[in-house]
């Protein structure tokens, strides 16, 4: 639910999932598409990629380098 609130307030153009979390991929990713269909506006969702970081447990790396990306443009 935090997530779908979340999307609501950013409306981000991508959700990336990070963390041991990823462990549970397969019943993680399909209970998140049901609660971002059921409770994020129709507008955020309909092209909102949700994907699992290919980073693994290396995730805060790949999110300081967009950061540092986004304040160097």
């Amino acid at each position: 639910k935090a997530l779908a609130i979340a999307i609501n307030l950013f409306n981000p153009q991508k959700v990336v999932i990070a963390g041991e979390i990823t462990d549970a991929e397969k019943i993680l990713l399909p209970a998140i598409q049901r609660c971002v269909n059921t409770q994020v506006l129709k507008e955020f969702r309909q092209h909102l990629p949700i994907e699992v970081s290919t980073l693994n447990h290396l995730s805060p790396i790949g999110a300081f380098a967009l950061v540092k990306r986004a304040m160097l443009n």
